[in-house]
């Protein structure tokens, strides 16, 4: 769906313009822009879909022409800070008729890049360039959490007026339990541990993967692709786990609900830069225990629903004691995480966005 246009024309136009690539497969990113496209839809507004932007090349895959958007109001929402810059390159009346251009931060790049591949320091240095210029542009940023207001006020020198902090949102009626017998008969058979990540060195995959050498009567499954994924099947075998350790590859994510229907267990083991983790949210609508590292915005989702989920990062003891205690307390208590993710519908986010477009908008009106 490179530009689709959705719902009749009320107020102002919404126009999400994504990362770049399809939206068919959707990642955290992507998920979030359909999921609260479709609740701005819900709430009268046409909403504008954009995806596969390019600098060079064809811009927009689609049949609806970016000029008739011209005519009308609109409120531009970029989810990646490089969609900015191409609109911003090829089509910069889209950028200064808008009433209003809001960056959905959902990570910082250059800080990814870093953890990722911390050798490569001149384009490192190019992407904190590229990126601290392009999030000075904006007028209004919204953040998933305020561990990441405090990168962009640290690291980016953002001033804080700027920035407002709204959290993701989780389709409830995709994402719930189903009947569950489990709970009476889990200290007869193995606990189903599993998580939903992308294989890349910040998720400490690692440490969940060696903590299974120490956690008996359970089996893993790791879902998601990455760069990681042969080093990780290397540890997995190193270990002797084959039989122990299972990885899902990529799910669609119309079988989401059913995988993590599957599980007893949900672990999210991030060593770094965790915004909000919308695999956490997911996982608890569906009824599904949940235990963490106690950094960044996993204290704020995970952490606001039990404090006691959360365990050190980086630590193999921290995490198989989780695991225990988890198991003692947490797992089979289905209304327990269903009930707090009731709390992030996907249309009460897009209602709090909405005050804060229309409270921008008055104050642009009469500073005009």
């Amino acid at each position: 769906m490179a530009l689709t246009l959705i719902g009749k024309v009320t107020s102002m136009t919404r126009i999400h313009f994504g990362t770049g690539s399809k939206l068919a497969k959707p990642g955290g990113t992507h998920s979030v822009i359909i999921g609260l496209s479709g609740a701005q839809k819900e709430l009268g507004h046409t909403v504008i879909v954009v995806d596969q932007i390019k600098l060079f090349g064809k811009a927009f895959n689609s049949t609806v022409p970016i000029k008739s958007i011209h005519r009308s109001k609109y409120v531009n929402e970029f989810h990646f800070c490089l969609s900015f810059l191409h609109i911003l390159i090829r089509h910069p009346r889209l950028i200064l008729r808008a009433e209003m251009n809001i960056l959905h931060f959902h990570g910082p790049w250059y800080l990814e890049s870093k953890t990722q591949k911390p050798r490569a320091k001149l384009k490192n240095s190019f992407k904190f360039l590229l990126e601290f210029f392009i999030l000075h542009s904006f007028r209004r940023i919204v953040c998933v959490s305020h561990a990441f207001e405090n990168i962009l006020k640290t690291t980016y020198k953002i001033n804080p007026k700027r920035i407002a902090v709204i959290p993701v949102g989780i389709d409830l009626v995709r994402f719930k339990p189903v009947q569950n017998n489990r709970t009476s008969e889990l200290d007869k058979s193995e606990m189903r541990i599993g998580t939903v990540r992308r294989l890349v060195p910040r998720m400490g995959l690692e440490i969940l993967i060696e903590s299974m050498c120490y956690v008996d009567s359970s089996t893993l499954t790791i879902a998601g692709i990455g760069p990681l994924e042969n080093d990780l099947k290397k540890l997995v075998a190193n270990l002797g786990l084959d039989s122990k350790v299972k990885f899902a590859g990529y799910i669609q994510p119309e079988d989401l609900p059913t995988f993590y229907r599957s599980l007893d267990l949900c672990v999210i083991p991030s060593v770094a830069l965790e915004g909000f983790c919308l695999t956490a949210l997911e996982a608890m609508a569906c009824g599904i225990a949940v235990i963490a590292t106690n950094l960044d915005g996993l204290k704020e989702s995970v952490g606001k629903c039990d404090s006691r989920l959360l365990f050190e990062a980086n630590s193999i003891t921290a995490l198989v004691a989780q695991i225990s205690l988890a198991k003692d307390h947490f797992v089979g208590d289905f209304s327990k995480f269903r009930q707090y993710s009731l709390g992030y519908s996907w249309t009460s986010i897009a209602l709090t966005l909405e005050e804060l477009i229309q409270l921008q908008s008055k104050q642009r009106r009469k500073s005009n």
